[in-house]
């Protein structure tokens, strides 16, 4: 299990940072992402080994988040997380879904967030996927 763990960990990196350079993407929620002497990154650094494989970001756009989630080739659109493959989901259409708007709002849910877990694949293969599937919504 610990190889895959730290391969998973390892893409999400790579994946991470592509996403935080992409000019199409607002913000990019990862922990290695943090800021080395922020609050946050002691924290997480006295508590944890790894920055694990979840990765999330948000578009600005729901509509542009909804063309991510169908377009991706290498993604498989799921709530879980863990797996060998790498999964792609949108919270507040899918997992989130069941918690009424009004608190969504009032807890300024972003309905524009993306989640990826990413797995195991050849972390290159998977930011071309992104990066296609990015380069491919044209805004109505």
């Amino acid at each position: 299990m610990s190889l895959r763990v730290l391969t998973a960990q390892k893409n999400a990196a790579e994946v991470a940072s592509f996403l935080k350079d992409h000019p199409l993407i607002k913000t990019v929620h990862y922990t290695a992402l943090l800021p080395k002497k922020s609050p946050e990154s002691m924290i997480h650094d006295s508590q944890a080994r790894g920055c694990g494989s979840v990765v999330c970001f948000r578009t600005g756009s729901l509509a542009f988040s909804q063309h991510l989630l169908t377009v991706t080739k290498l993604f498989k659109i799921t709530v879980s997380f863990g797996s060998v493959n790498s999964l792609i989901s949108l919270p507040g259409a899918m997992s989130h879904a069941s918690i009424p708007e009004e608190v969504r709002k009032a807890r300024e849910f972003p309905e524009d967030l993306v989640r990826l877990s990413i797995g195991i694949e050849d972390a290159k293969d998977l930011i071309k996927d992104l990066s296609q599937a990015l380069q491919s919504y044209v805004a109505p």
